[in-house]
């Protein structure tokens, strides 16, 4: 038994090895949960990282920094809408398996990669304060990812370090959650398979970044992100497009509003008769604002489909 323990314990060591001399680039993301949890702990220590992407749609770079926690006086708020201009119809996806469990009609399945609602607001931004160094301490809230009706639910979540995301499956058949720590999938951050009806598995996030999730149980078209931050002032639009951040330290920032891609650039059919898809790169707009002493301040954006 020792031996077989050893030996397990031996090709562990190699897996991990050989994975790493596989990476294709650098991962999106730096920290860690240990070094926030301190922070929070202490409140005023330097721990953690902020964001910092550049580019104007193409694969979006984290580069870690200091964020220092401690006390808003007299803190703004930033509000706005973000709008969607051009046709955001997508092509449907084709399902050649479990569509019965999937209440799907006719084998095709629609999108959720783009919601774009009343006034052509755009749901699934994802707005961030790039350069804040100091503020508020981060809400450490757990999140869950449920998979139903064949799709990953919510699309996209803001997952604090150091918080726990359960997964669930609340269909009766097999999904997975294979999640990566780049949008070029080049990473895995885990791959969890879910066999049956209301399992449910807890994992901590751990690190700061944009982490893609698909199943890769014959349902190529769910997808859904968690995206990794280490201070609070990050937003996600609502159905209408909207968004708020409040309790910001006044001084002039980069602000940003990041959406994942919605039009399909290429697909490939399987043998099974089933394809795998690969999307268009990230939008990113940036724009630069002054939050003034206990004001309101209003900042829109507008994404133009490719």
């Amino acid at each position: 038994m020792k031996n077989i323990i050893n030996f397990a314990i031996a090709v562990s060591l190699v897996s991990l090895v050989a994975c790493k001399s596989k990476t294709v680039r650098e991962p999106l993301v730096t920290g860690n949960a240990d070094s926030l949890k301190t922070a929070l702990e202490n409140k005023g220590e330097k721990k953690g990282g902020s964001e910092n992407t550049g580019g104007d749609g193409g694969t979006t770079e984290i580069v870690a920094g200091d964020y220092t926690i401690e006390e808003v006086k007299n803190g703004g708020s930033l509000s706005g809408k973000v709008t969607f201009k051009g046709d955001p119809s997508v092509e449907d996806f084709v399902v050649v398996k479990d569509a019965d469990k999937c209440g799907v009609k006719g084998g095709k399945i629609k999108s959720d990669r783009i919601v774009v609602g009343p006034g052509n607001g755009l749901a699934n931004t994802w707005i961030s304060i790039v350069n804040i160094s100091k503020g508020k301490a981060p809400e450490k809230k757990d999140v869950v990812l449920d998979q139903k009706g064949c799709f990953y639910n919510p699309h996209i979540q803001l997952v604090t370090v150091g918080a726990k995301a359960k997964l669930k499956n609340s269909d009766p058949i097999l999904h997975n959650v294979h999640a990566y720590s780049d949008e070029g999938k080049s990473n895995n951050l885990f791959n969890e398979a879910m066999p049956l009806k209301d399992q449910e598995i807890v994992k901590e996030i751990t690190q700061t970044g944009i982490f893609p999730m698909v199943c890769d149980a014959g349902h190529t078209w769910m997808n859904a992100y968690f995206i990794g931050v280490n201070h609070p002032y990050n937003a996600l639009t609502d159905n209408n497009g909207n968004f708020e951040i409040k309790d910001i330290p006044p001084g002039k920032y980069k602000i940003r509003a990041w959406h994942e891609g919605y039009k399909i650039a290429s697909k490939e059919k399987k043998d099974n008769g089933d394809y795998s898809y690969t999307f268009e790169p990230p939008y990113v707009v940036e724009k630069e604002i002054e939050i003034k002493p206990g004001a309101k301040t209003e900042l829109n954006f507008e994404i133009a489909g490719r």
